[in-house]
């Protein structure tokens, strides 16, 4: 059983990554640690100190069905802001 452990994780990890970025935003809450924020999100694109506070920047590619002469897939850009506490404070689009 302990052998299965670490790839049970990876699966539940891979199924979770697999959802549509606006599914996992919708789960995004006030109130959630830095690591729950992290295993939803992923890593941010950059992470800003000011002061007290901590931003995460997040840069998302949106799937969409597939567009004739299309140069860049549109993306989705959101910013999460964490108190020394660790916890999310607040959050929204760029």
């Amino acid at each position: 059983m302990h052998r299965l452990a670490p790839l049970l994780a990876l699966l539940l990890f891979a199924c979770a990554s697999a959802r549509p970025i606006q599914h996992r935003i919708a789960e995004l809450h006030v109130g959630m640690t830095q690591q729950e924020l992290t295993n939803l999100l992923g890593k941010p694109r950059t992470i800003s100190n000011m002061g007290a506070l901590l931003i995460y920047d997040y840069v998302f590619t949106q799937e969409q069905p597939a567009v004739l002469h299309q140069s860049e897939p549109p993306t989705l850009s959101y910013y999460v802001i964490l108190g020394r506490d660790g916890r999310v404070r607040s959050y929204g689009p760029n």
